[in-house]
């Protein structure tokens, strides 16, 4: 087993500027609250498509 950690940017060198953090760009908690809410609507619309099927067969 490995004993040090080891960066993507240091296994890919040539791709260094992929890995870089992007000067002041703030992390957001909107994508998250997104998936929450659209999780949130299939769940209710999928016990609405559920029970509509059961009614219908």
């Amino acid at each position: 087993m490995l004993g040090e950690q080891v960066e993507a940017k240091e296994l890919f060198p040539t791709a260094r500027e992929l890995f870089e953090v992007v000067p002041g760009k703030r992390s957001s908690h909107i994508p998250l609250f997104a998936w929450l809410i659209a999780g949130a609507i299939a769940v209710l619309a999928g016990q609405r498509i559920v029970s509509w099927i059961d009614r219908n067969l």
